[in-house]
């Protein structure tokens, strides 16, 4: 037979580890989150100015638009030109689920303008 002492210290290490395991698994998602959507920022910011260098300013100007408007967590998108390249700026802010400040970071992308 079991001693009711050994139930009770169960019981105690499932309420204490339960919360643990569930507290990591929201980080390590909200992580995952976090590098999933500046992935998916830099390769807008590397086809903006992709388009810069090879179809000009105004069609990756107007495509930066395009995102800014379809993406909200994008705040500016900054297309510049200077000695043959291009350079593209994206701000962003990432709004995770755990209550802290959002994530604030920066992307840029440059590309070779084409003659």
């Amino acid at each position: 037979m079991r001693s009711l002492g050994n139930k009770r210290g169960s019981i105690a290490e499932f309420a204490v580890i339960v919360p643990l395991v569930i507290s990591a698994t929201i980080v390590v998602m909200q992580l995952m989150l976090l590098i999933t959507q500046r992935s998916q920022n830099h390769a807008m910011a590397d086809r903006i100015a992709f388009l810069a260098a090879t179809a000009g300013m105004s069609v990756a100007a107007m495509e930066a638009d395009q995102i800014r408007m379809m993406h909200p967590a994008i705040s500016t998108i900054l297309v510049s030109e200077e000695l043959g390249r291009v350079k593209v700026v994206l701000n962003a802010e990432a709004n995770l689920f755990l209550p802290i400040a959002p994530v604030k970071y920066q992307i840029s992308a440059t590309a070779i303008k084409e003659p």
